[in-house]
């Protein structure tokens, strides 16, 4: 692979990481999470030697956490969150609404409803002004919670927001098929 053959780690993470969602996005699970740990191993050195700021490994575990909450295996995201936690904290790195999300819809989807909803939200609010492509993400992530709630209302509303939106910016695809299942 041409990365393989690039002395340029930065570039070689960003590309394993990028085949990681590759994999992920084709239920090629085992492949998915070998690229996400190359990419972390090489992200952790470059930390290690002062060549890449610690906050791109946020990604990292994001990028992992994200994989395993799609996959059904909570508390393998929840470990990757925590991480993302303790990274934040220990480096005083500003919130991160992709994980704040993440970690809203696992709060959730084990009974913590309001306090899933209301970080669901802190992050809609976020993405609505900075990266409106990504609400076919959330508003798919508050359909589901709702359905699970039996606000059946709320549930089509906000999964219909994310067709829309999809459709609107030919983005995260993926969810599209998701979305269809829940309506």
């Amino acid at each position: 692979m041409l990365a393989d053959k690039s002395n340029d780690s930065i570039s070689k993470a960003d590309v394993f990481l990028g085949l990681g969602w590759l994999y992920s996005f084709y239920k090629r699970n085992n492949e998915a999470l070998k690229y996400f740990d190359h990419s972390l191993k090489i992200r952790k050195n470059l930390v290690e030697n002062n060549t890449l700021n610690i906050g791109y490994l946020v990604e990292n575990y994001f990028s992992i956490a994200s994989h395993y909450r799609v996959n059904k295996k909570r508390e393998k995201a929840r470990t990757y969150l925590d991480s993302i936690k303790i990274l934040k904290q220990q480096n005083f790195i500003d919130e991160d609404f992709y994980s704040l999300s993440e970690s809203g819809y696992l709060y959730a989807m084990e009974g913590e409803y309001d306090k899933g909803l209301e970080q669901l939200q802190q992050s809609r609010a976020y993405f609505k002004s900075h990266n409106p492509s990504y609400l076919v993400v959330i508003n798919a992530l508050l359909g589901n919670i709702y359905r699970k709630m039996g606000d059946l209302t709320k549930s089509e509303t906000y999964l219909k927001e994310s067709l829309k939106i999809s459709d609107l910016y030919s983005s995260h695809l993926d969810y599209k098929l998701f979305v269809y299942e829940e309506l």
